[in-house]
């Protein structure tokens, strides 16, 4: 296991930053966009990101806040709940791994 590990092109490396909580919301979006509603109404992964190769790579999930998303939506209006709790500063930290 560990010689697939270390052909892997991309090390993931964990990084701590500070963000907006507009920002966490731009995110979020981005991630919304990863769904889209199918012909009985189920989520369903957005074509886009089936062809030309599959990214589902391109979806994050948060931890640490809490969020509903609403893809019913239009894309762009999909986050309709955003609970930072520390609401003590507009700014936050947050570690993504890369």
């Amino acid at each position: 296991m560990r010689d697939i590990v270390s052909n892997y092109v991309y090390p993931n490396t964990l990084k701590v930053i500070r963000i907006l909580g507009r920002d966490i919301r731009a995110a979020l979006e981005k991630s919304a966009k990863y769904f889209e509603l199918g012909p009985q109404g189920d989520s369903i992964v957005n074509r886009s990101f089936l062809t030309p190769k599959p990214q589902h790579y391109n979806y994050d999930m948060w931890e640490g806040i809490e969020y509903v998303l609403d893809i019913s939506r239009p894309i762009g209006q999909r986050v309709t709940r955003l609970n930072l709790m520390d609401t003590r500063s507009a700014k936050t930290k947050s570690s993504m791994s890369s």
